[in-house]
């Protein structure tokens, strides 16, 4: 296959222009999960559709969340109906992770705190990305793991919640990937305080970040959870 250079504008005059940004995968992913836990419906502007998002969608409607329109509208917003306010999700939902981490990572533990037991596939190559100690974490949880086939990878598997009280801690490690406990955190105000044997489940990241005192905020990506819980309390919700 040819290759043909790309040759850079140029211009000889000073540009003046508004540009609209394209919203952030990232950023995008973090807010469907919060619409879709919100005790009310919400507003979503400038939300990116990318197989990721798009896959995240699919996976919270699977759960029980109603997002629509999907794509987002240029210029326009999604509507997030979240799963408290809805009809009970499908039973056994199949959730297609592809390569999306944000889905792969958020939503097993998003199915483990609402109660719904899911089946998790993905893209081939996802089974070379580290996902096994969020899995250990839910587990310790006392979330059931199965997986259909460890000889090919972590992918498929099924995840079933808790049915006993959870522990009074656990711990995860988070070197391989900061979602580890961003997923933890967006889910742990879904635990029924019921459910905790000393009211809270505190959350330790092994080996600990330095300094000591840091606790789990150590990588930006953790502050958005943390962040939006702290601005948008009213957004947790108690499952039934």
């Amino acid at each position: 296959m040819s290759e043909t250079a790309w040759t850079a504008p140029r211009v000889s005059r000073a540009i003046s222009a508004v540009i609209d940004l394209p919203g952030s995968k990232s950023q995008t992913a973090r807010e469907l999960v919060l619409g879709a836990i919100s005790s009310e419906p919400s507003t979503l502007r400038g939300a990116l559709s990318s197989r990721d998002t798009d896959l995240m969608v699919a996976g919270l409607r699977q759960l029980g969340a109603e997002i629509a329109p999907w794509p987002c509208p240029p210029d326009g917003e999604v509507r997030i109906t979240p799963v408290s306010s809805r009809r009970e999700a499908s039973p056994m939902p199949s959730i297609e992770c592809g390569l999306a981490g944000t889905v792969m990572r958020f939503l097993p533990a998003l199915a483990v705190a609402l109660g719904i037991p899911a089946r998790f596939t993905a893209d081939a190559q996802a089974n070379f990305r580290p996902l096994r100690p969020l899995l250990d974490a839910l587990e310790a949880l006392g979330a059931k793991v199965v997986y259909e086939d460890l000889a090919t990878g972590v992918f498929p598997f099924s995840i079933f919640p808790p049915k006993t009280a959870l522990p009074a801690e656990v711990s995860v490690d988070g070197s391989a990937s900061s979602q580890f406990i961003s997923a933890l955190l967006l889910a742990a105000p879904l635990f029924p305080p019921d459910h905790y044997r000393c009211g809270a489940a505190p959350l330790r990241r092994v080996p600990p970040p330095c300094p000591a005192d840091a606790a789990v905020r150590h990588h930006p990506w953790q502050e958005v959870p943390l962040k939006r819980h702290r601005d948008a309390s009213d957004l947790w919700y108690r499952p039934r």
